[in-house]
């Protein structure tokens, strides 16, 4: 596993980083570890997985259950598929190291043709899972704001979002 959340706290939840090289894709991002003093290569994918652990803890403390992680399909990916109150919830997480407000908001990378994407990926979920025609199902956005220095993230969830 490439991250992994350490504990829990009131402010919010603490990660860590592996202290080591990992080539996954050609975009890198350089972190110097503050307990070593070394630098740790951390792609976007790391970053997003180590996001992904994040929101899965915060949705279980939330009392959902984790049915299915990181469905694909040619035409797009469900990060984290959930259950709670009979109702299935399609979670898409959107993970973001914060270097001070610069104004961006990750969940505007849900953008419309990313939606389409979602609303096929998750039509042929519940096809394959054989779920019924009147399955009730909702479809929520997590960002996960990590920030290097203190080792904590904030985690937003917004709900209810028509695809």
């Amino acid at each position: 596993m490439v991250g992994h959340v350490l504990a829990k706290d009131e402010v919010g939840v603490r990660f860590s980083l592996p202290a080591q090289k990992l080539w996954i894709s050609l975009w890198i991002l350089f972190i110097k570890d503050k307990k070593y003093g070394l630098y740790v290569y951390m792609s976007t994918k790391d970053i997003g997985k180590i996001g992904e652990d994040i929101a899965c803890k915060y949705l279980e403390k939330q009392g959902f259950f984790i049915v299915d992680r990181n469905y694909n399909k040619k035409w797009g990916e469900i990060d984290i598929i959930t259950a709670k109150d009979k109702i299935i919830h399609f979670i898409e997480v959107k993970s973001i190291i914060e270097k001070g407000d610069n104004g961006y908001r990750p969940e505007e990378n849900v953008h419309i043709l990313k939606q389409r994407r979602l609303k096929r990926t998750i039509q042929t979920y519940l096809l394959e899972k054989k779920y019924d025609a009147e399955a009730e199902f909702m479809f929520h956005i997590v960002i996960v704001h990590m920030n290097i220095n203190t080792r904590k993230a904030k985690v937003t969830f917004m709900k209810d979002i028509i695809l």
